[in-house]
């Protein structure tokens, strides 16, 4: 069994190169960027080099440095020149060139690829298994695309023959872009529809992952013929998703059954391999299935058949529904590109918002994208590819923000209408009011909504540190006053507070643990709001006593994640998106009002401390007890050293398990925090761990 089994993998090595099609590179959605030529000489790596002049560094396309070009020390077919495109990209296009001005080129090489490095992947294309032709000199380039593309973040060049006249020397390219396949994805609309690829080239390993919505109750994902052999994955019935395959030993079935339906119109995940040691299927997160492969029988998955996506040959039993980011053996198929020219199979799916839309936070709103979605974090006082990055300002003494929802126009001198004297009459018969805060100071005001009828909102701290609410709808009646006396709410410690008012009624939250419901006597809307306040109210304001004296004192602290209905004050003076009628006046700087004071040395620089330290100290005042004995400092010097060694140890151990947890996984992209990809990165990590994690078992 061996040796025929040798003898296949021989002759699938030397399998003729000739269905490769030398193009330029380029690519039809702009993606063929040159990858190589500015990357640093780090991102450069071989298994050996000549000498310092011949090293992987120099292995730049065009480029004439050094000996022009990488060449190893040894020319055999275990050499090889790695790239490390410093995170994952899409790689559609390969240039080689040989050793400038030398006799030295590969006339023939394979192409590998990986995500972390460690595990390695053969490209394969779509007509042929292994091999591209090289060069026929030192300085011609040759050109491939590569199609499919390849998603990874390290390639390998491994020569496999070069000219017998010289040595193996290699100058290359990358062309591509930015990996964006996440959302790449395909809706069938009847039983009949499907999308058809080349024959999948899985003889040995067959690594095939993807997501999938419906609400049907059954149909067939994918499936690729052979005249006996066959691979088929498919919605069984609403609890089962199940894996068929047949490699000459009888056809054998793994199924994975679930306590709730598939068919719930969710994104579910769905990978499955199959080696020559055995087969396995997971969905979900629930538990794998595995079916080990019979000792001694038929190993190669030999099909000729076009690979049918979303139906079968048959064009019975075919799936309704959406499958998103299909990869195959590593490689994402394009199923948009394949959709737009397929009657009954629509390029992208619809309602990602009914899956993902919950993952919107804070007042943000989800909206549809042909591919993928994002949150609007418009009328949200957050900000971030989920609206939860929360935006938060250290208030210096003196300072505010003055948020005006209109100006003040005087349309004629001779009106005796004060409602004549501004544009528009802005209403509110209802708000919500949510913001948190951090200071020391009493009295504090913490917001200030004005009127140019004489109506207003307060919220302040008094000098006892109670919290109150004021409300004065009607300008001939004394505030409505809540207040909250059960602690000092002046005390350094971060608070939280929601005020819900809908005409008369208004309901108050604090920490999220106090709850009041009262009715107010003084009116039911605002009429004609002028604007609302952070900090120190700056012009003279017909107030009451205590909101005057708050308003003059202002506020010195932290807020965070103001919101009034659909305005967010400190968002606009912090993070403008467009012009806003907002001021800033005094010293207001973004900040964090989560983070702890002192706790490392850029919260430190961040983060600003809110006690108030009006006492002094005398540096010339003796310490009690600051005389020590001989003995108790030495005794203190061997603690410290004792610590400072248990700290040594524990990191050390500590690094040595990162070391064996990166050995197992894959190197993690640094996502961009404004991409709503980076936040859902979860999902790719699922599929990437599955793609560097597969056993392969060649021989």
């Amino acid at each position: 069994m061996g040796s025929v089994t040798g003898a296949v993998l021989k002759t699938l090595l030397l399998l003729s190169t000739q269905n490769w099609n030398r193009v330029e590179a380029g690519n039809s959605y702009d993606c063929d960027d040159p990858l190589v030529s500015a990357l640093p000489q780090a991102s450069f790596s071989s298994s050996s080099e000549l000498s310092s002049s011949h090293g992987p560094g120099f292995a730049r396309l065009n480029r004439r440095d050094g000996a022009g070009g990488w060449s190893p020390l040894v020319s055999n077919k275990y050499q090889w020149l790695q790239i490390d495109l410093g995170e994952r990209m899409e790689v559609t296009a390969v240039a080689t060139q040989g050793g400038y001005g030398s006799s030295n080129w590969v006339t023939s090489y394979l192409l590998m690829f990986s995500d972390s490095g460690w595990n390695w992947k053969q490209y394969r294309q779509e007509d042929s298994i292994w091999g591209f032709s090289g060069n026929a000199n030192a300085d011609s380039v040759v050109y491939y695309r590569l199609q499919p593309s390849i998603k990874a973040r390290f390639l390998r060049f491994i020569p496999l023959e070069w000219n017998p006249k010289g040595r193996i020397g290699m100058r290359i390219e990358v062309f591509g872009c930015a990996y964006r396949s996440f959302w790449n994805s395909a809706s069938f609309d009847t039983e009949a529809s499907y999308l058809h690829f080349p024959t999948f080239h899985g003889e040995l390993s067959a690594d095939v992952s993807f997501f999938f919505k419906t609400t049907a109750s059954s149909g067939v994902f994918l499936e690729n013929l052979g005249i006996a052999d066959f691979i088929r994955i498919e919605l069984r019935s609403p609890t089962v998703v199940t894996f068929s395959f047949d490699v000459g030993n009888g056809p054998f079935e793994i199924s994975v059954q679930s306590p709730t339906h598939f068919n719930d119109n969710q994104w579910h995940h769905v990978r499955v391999e199959r080696n020559m040691k055995e087969a396995s299927l997971q969905v979900d997160q629930l538990t794998p299935k595995t079916q080990p492969a019979p000792a001694d029988g038929h190993v190669l998955l030999q099909l000729n058949s076009q690979l049918f996506v979303g139906g079968t040959a048959t064009r019975q039993r075919g799936f309704l529904g959406c499958i998103r980011s299909l990869q195959l053996n590593g490689m994402t198929l394009d199923l948009e590109e394949r959709a737009q020219v397929t009657p009954e199979v629509q390029p992208g799916c619809r309602g990602h918002c009914s899956s993902y839309g919950k993952l919107c936070r804070n007042g943000g709103k989800c909206r549809e994208r042909p591919i993928g979605f994002f949150c609007d974090c418009t009328f949200s006082a957050y900000t971030g590819p989920f609206c939860s990055n929360e935006i938060s300002a250290y208030f210096g003494s003196g300072s505010s923000v003055i948020y005006n929802f209109q100006e003040n126009y005087l349309l004629s001198k001779n009106s005796s209408s004060h409602a004549a004297s501004f544009h528009g009459d802005m209403k509110l018969s209802r708000e919500m009011i949510k913001f948190s805060f951090r200071t020391t100071r009493t009295p504090s005001l913490l917001l200030f909504v004005s009127s140019f009828y004489k109506e207003y909102l307060s919220v302040i701290i008094a000098k006892n540190g109670s919290l109150q609410i004021r409300y004065k709808l009607n300008k001939y009646q004394e505030p409505d006053v809540v207040n909250f006396d059960f602690k000092n709410m002046a005390d350094g410690q971060l608070h939280h507070i929601m005020i819900n008012r809908e005409e008369g009624v208004v309901f108050i939250e604090i920490d999220d643990n106090r709850r009041r419901q009262v009715h107010l006597s003084s009116g039911t809307e605002f009429s004609a709001v002028k604007s609302l306040v952070l900090g120190r109210i700056l012009e003279h304001s017909d107030v009451d006593q205590d909101t005057a004296l708050a308003g003059a004192q202002g506020f010195t602290g932290c807020l965070s994640a103001v919101q009034l209905s659909h305005v967010a004050p400190l968002k606009a003076a912090l993070h403008p998106s467009h012009p806003d009628p907002v001021t800033v006046t005094g010293h207001v700087t973004e900040s964090s009002c989560m983070a702890q004071p002192g706790t490392d040395a850029t919260s430190r620089e961040r983060t600003h401390s809110f006690a108030d330290h009006s006492g002094t100290i005398d540096d010339r005042e003796p310490l009690a007890n600051a005389i020590k004995s001989d003995s108790a400092v030495i005794g203190g010097l061997i603690a410290v050293v004792i610590f400072i060694l248990l700290c040594i140890t524990a990191i050390a151990v500590r690094i040595y398990q990162q070391k064996r947890l990166y050995k197992r996984s894959e190197a993690k992209r640094s996502e961009n925090v404004d991409s709503a990809e980076a936040v859902l990165k979860s999902e790719l990590n699922i599929q990437n761990a599955v793609n560097e994690n597969q056993k392969e078992y060649f021989f």
